[in-house]
């Protein structure tokens, strides 16, 4: 059964409320998880900031952490779509930036500003953001981080490349929130991705294994024998 137009426009307002609310409740609790700490702060507290009853702060948020990372985990869903929507094959850094770009031309820099406020005043919520980015990067785009990088998903590698893509990005998007859009840095990082992402390194360049290298150099310090 089609909606009518009659019936679509209420939807569409309803729809538009909630999402309004939702922000609301959101931006009312980074303030106050900014001003008071984390701990300090109850859903009661948030719930009277937003004036909103509790019931409707965990209808959208169900846990205190869901409202704390909710804005990283909300870019974490437009990342996963911007891969599902892109072809088959996609290059992996060509993709991030194009999310990257997204992102600062739709984010409201109030609201990041605070969300990353938010994580510098605790360092338990920012080690837990930065996994979950670690785990979006090497899970949910992981076809093109292998395809990317030349590595398969099960060699330890691919965790420790994954690992530094996040890393930098996340530091990316921290100093973007802070000092704003600079096409320079970004061209720089977009760079910096491209480089320790590249499958094209050459074969014959591997480095000497580490317990090669101590035991040439234990041999070369050895006095010779009289």
């Amino acid at each position: 059964m089609v909606d009518s137009p009659a019936d679509s426009a209420p939807r569409g307002l309803r729809e538009r409320a909630k999402t309004k609310r939702r922000i609301a409740i959101q931006r009312a609790a980074l303030e106050l998880f900014v001003e008071r700490g984390f701990e300090a702060t109850t859903i009661s507290n948030v719930a009277e900031r937003a004036e909103v009853a509790r019931r409707t702060v965990m209808m959208y948020f169900p846990a205190k952490i869901d409202l704390a990372l909710s804005w990283f985990d909300e870019m974490g869903v437009r990342l996963q779509a911007a891969f599902a929507a892109s072809p088959s094959n996609p290059d992996f850094v060509s993709v991030l930036e194009q999310w990257l770009g997204a992102e600062a031309a739709t984010q409201d820099p109030q609201l990041a500003a605070l969300a990353w406020d938010l994580l510098e005043s605790d360092p338990r919520l920012r080690a837990l953001s930065r996994s979950r980015m670690v785990a979006r990067l090497t899970t949910q785009t992981a076809d093109a981080f292998a395809l990317r990088t030349g590595l398969e998903p099960d060699r330890p590698m691919f965790a420790i490349a994954g690992q530094a893509v996040a890393a930098a990005t996340d530091e990316y998007l921290a100093t973007t929130a802070r000092h704003g859009y600079r096409p320079e840095l970004h061209r720089d990082f977009l760079r910096f991705l491209r480089r320790i992402t590249d499958a094209d390194s050459p074969a014959d360049s591997a480095p000497t294994p580490v317990h090669s290298r101590v035991f040439d150099s234990d041999q070369a310090s050895s006095p010779p024998p009289s």
